[in-house]
């Protein structure tokens, strides 16, 4: 069975040494506007609690941060062509990012 941390509507499934970022159903919901999504790029360190990403909808600019702490290994190229499919990042398998602990 896999690990889970949330911070604040972030969530970082861990299995074996990876964690598989998404989001939780509520926040997707609130971030299915999203016009632009400015992601890390393979390699970039991100620390826990502190900002990986920033998400652009007509009203706000949402960061999210981080639950875990590692190298970013994989980043979704996806969301570069279609920011709004952030709303469907909703699991392990359907990652924002993932990190090498």
């Amino acid at each position: 069975m896999a690990d889970k941390k949330e911070l604040e509507g972030v969530i970082a499934e861990v299995k074996d040494g990876i964690a598989y970022i998404y989001l939780s159903k509520d926040k997707a919901e609130e971030l299915s506007a999203a016009s632009f999504v400015e992601l890390p790029k393979a390699g970039t360190e991100v620390k826990e609690g502190e900002q990986f990403a920033n998400v652009e909808t007509a009203k706000s600019v949402e960061s999210l941060k981080s639950p875990v702490s590692g190298v970013v290994d994989k980043v979704s190229e996806e969301l570069k062509d279609d920011p709004s499919s952030i709303s469907q990042k909703t699991s392990a398998k359907n990652f924002i990012i993932t990190v090498k602990l």
